[in-house]
């Protein structure tokens, strides 16, 4: 019984600061943030309770990838494969075989997904130390833009919008998650740049909504 109640506390501990640091982020977005959070936390202590809690937030919200006809990376040696993909069919292959798996990839972890409209996109990419990797978005209307980490900072991040030139870094932070919102005038693409600071390799999650 003392486990599950120090279960549950740590569980709130997540939601009430996760809601208090991301109240500027649409609700989609803040429950995804906390998944993101709930996961590292359950990798990192090889924590199975942790981790079907993360599972279960997950599989509350439709996540699809990117189309590739809006996304575009820019080939780097800085870019290596992800360690980690935030996504419920990743937690739940993590649960399935006491956290040890076989490389995947997104795109097969995603296959059977026949969402038509899901809430959020998400790309996933790893980034070598010090390094830095530059992606194009095709973006319209009123954009939220998230990205986080399986590293303790927050990404370090520069939004360009490719049409007006117009930059931006005032990123909102929580932990290893960064955020920001912004309105686009015309349909077009952006350039996003994230950048490694830290001493070891870390893979990103990119995610609109």
């Amino acid at each position: 019984m003392r486990k599950y109640i120090a279960f549950i506390i740590i569980l709130c501990g997540f939601v009430h600061n996760g809601c208090l640091a991301g109240e500027t982020l649409p609700s989609v977005m803040r429950n995804y943030m906390i998944a993101c959070k709930t996961m590292n936390e359950a990798l990192a202590n090889q924590d199975k309770t942790l981790m079907e809690s993360a599972l279960e937030m997950l599989d509350n919200l439709e996540v699809s990838a990117i189309p590739d006809e809006y996304i575009r990376i820019t080939p780097t040696d800085d870019r290596i494969s992800p360690k980690i993909y935030f996504l419920p069919e990743y937690a739940d292959r993590l649960l399935l075989n006491d956290f040890i798996i076989a490389e995947l990839d997104e795109a097969s972890l995603l296959r059977e997904s026949s969402l038509s409209d899901p809430e959020i996109y998400v790309s996933h990419h790893g980034v070598k130390a010090k390094g830095n990797v530059t992606a194009e978005l095709r973006c319209e209307g009123h954009v939220t833009l998230f990205l986080s980490s399986d590293g303790v900072q927050p990404p370090v991040a520069v939004l360009r919008d490719r049409d007006s030139g117009k930059e931006y870094k005032d990123f909102s932070t929580s932990g290893n998650s960064s955020w920001i919102e912004w309105d686009m005038e015309n349909p077009g693409w952006i350039e996003l740049s994230i950048s490694n600071i830290s001493d070891t390799d870390v893979t990103y999650v990119i995610a609109l909504n």
